[in-house]
């Protein structure tokens, strides 16, 4: 997988702070790559920068931001799957609402939350525990949609989670769905589930 260039970007600035710190002054190009390439394969198991995947590239980060006095950049990615998972929380939330065309949904989600003796306020919930919190709410969808009558992806009604993915009534009174096209940030949220 190629990274973005935006990405890219960020990799570079930051392993050029953490190049500078942990390497002498006088360090020259062939110092700063073995350097590079030894960070990459401790910490991806890659060969090189252009096999690193969008989680192996996450956990790259904050070890060079763990290499740097760069506290901004050290928050910063340390909390990246946290707010990846609070976003697809939202979205999984949405998606529920959708489905059972409630206005209460959100009274059994916290009933939920409470059964499990979490905060009923899914924000308030630990980072350690957002990805339960989401495979719950997901379980959860996944019974709603068999409830609605789907069959699942062989039959055109897909059961996965898609965070791009709206579901409304058709004029039969039959819940459908619309992939919506993907955004860059939503691939990215949702390839931290699938790892």
């Amino acid at each position: 997988m190629q990274l973005s260039k935006p990405k890219l970007s960020k990799f570079w600035r930051l392993f050029a702070d953490a190049a500078s710190e942990n390497l002498p002054s006088n360090a020259t190009t062939k110092d700063k790559d073995a350097y590079r390439h030894r960070l990459i394969q401790e910490v991806t198991g890659q060969p090189s920068l252009k096999n690193v995947t969008t989680c192996e590239f996450e956990r790259l980060m904050q070890r060079l931001a763990a290499e740097t006095e760069n506290y901004d950049a050290r928050v910063y990615w340390q909390t990246c799957q946290e707010r990846k998972y609070v976003y697809l929380i939202g979205i999984m939330l949405s998606q529920i609402s959708s489905i059972t065309r409630d206005s209460h949904t959100w009274s059994y989600i916290k009933g939920v939350l409470r059964q499990a003796h979490w905060p009923e306020d899914w924000r308030d919930i630990s980072a350690d525990m957002d990805r339960s919190v989401f495979q719950m709410l997901d379980t959860h969808r996944r019974r709603l949609l068999r409830q609605a009558g789907w069959r699942g992806a062989i039959h055109g009604e897909p059961l996965n989670f898609c965070a791009s993915r709206t579901y409304y009534l058709a004029a039969n009174n039959r819940l459908v769905y619309r992939d919506d096209l993907p955004v860059d940030a939503i691939n990215d949220a949702e390839r931290v589930i699938k790892t």
